[in-house]
Order: C-alpha cells, then structure tokens, then sequence
C-alpha cells in the first residue's frame, strides 16, 4: 500500500488522503464501485472539513459485481488450468 498523501505532504487534508488510498486500493471490492460515491464523499468532506465517518455510504455498484475472490472453490478452481 502507497504512503498515505497527507504523510507526503502535510498540506493535504487528511480525508482527502483517506479518499485518494481508498481509490489506490488493492483489491477492486475495496475501491469505489460508482462516481456518484465518490462525489458524494468528496463533497461531504468539503462539507465537514474532515472525511465522513465512513467513506462509501453511498457508493453502491451499478449492477451486481461477484466477489474478486472465490471463496470455497478450491476443487472447482483446482479444475479450471486443465479446461
């Protein structure tokens, strides 16, 4: 995981930081799913002046996304190389 931007420069305001490893995030289920999330965020910390409790409260996917990861499947992934 990258550096947090407000460690890197300290005129950055912390929930912006927040926001910017959330959008650097590894896996894809933890990156925001919807640009109307991302606003929604953006403008609540231009609101508060700090991020929200929680970022993505209203980040919702367009259409339904399965999991990055299958979990359970370890026989049927197993299968998957010799198909």
């Amino acid at each position: 995981m990258p550096a947090p931007p407000a460690q890197l420069n300290p005129a950055t305001p912390a929930g912006l930081s927040e926001v910017i490893l959330r959008l650097l995030a590894k896996e894809p289920d933890q990156r925001y799913q919807s640009a109307e999330g991302l606003a929604y965020d953006l403008a609540q910390i231009q609101r508060l002046g700090r991020a929200p409790d929680q970022l993505g409260e209203r980040d919702f996917p367009l259409r339904l996304v399965p999991p990055s990861r299958l979990v359970g499947r370890d026989a049927e992934i197993a299968v998957l190389p010799g198909a």
